[in-house]
């Protein structure tokens, strides 16, 4: 999951949702290899310090290359990850806190997050 377009200032949310594969009572993320899981009711923290760059569709070459720094990827409303989770066959969707945000911005327009820092509520997907 990456971002398509990027805010010039960052929202302050603090709510939003996740999808995620589960396997053997562990939520998997979708794209990156966590055989352990992700454990619900802590904070979680992305340590990696990697950029991502948007891709650039236009062929002005004025227009600048985006980037932001990884994290966890959320979605900011319920409907679209519920849109999302069925479209690549995921198994569940959790609401999430989430803190330390790197960047907001759209994914196939959708609005998203991307956070340093999130929280799984516990059983909770609505």
């Amino acid at each position: 999951m990456c971002l398509d377009t990027i805010d010039k200032e960052t929202k302050n949310w603090r709510i939003g949702y996740k999808v995620f594969d589960k396997y053997e009572n562990r939520l998997l993320p979708l794209y990156f290899p966590i055989y352990y899981g992700f454990e619900e009711n802590k904070w979680i923290k992305d340590h990696k310090k990697k950029l991502i760059l948007v891709p650039r569709y236009s062929t002005d070459l004025s227009i600048k290359e985006e980037k932001y720094k990884t994290g966890f990827h959320f979605f900011k409303y319920r409907k679209d990850a519920e849109v999302y989770r069925k479209q690549h066959r995921a198994d569940i969707i959790r609401k999430v806190k989430v803190r330390k945000l790197t960047a907001t911005g759209t994914q196939n327009k959708c609005e998203v997050g991307v956070a340093k820092e999130m929280f799984i509520l516990e059983g909770i997907s609505e």
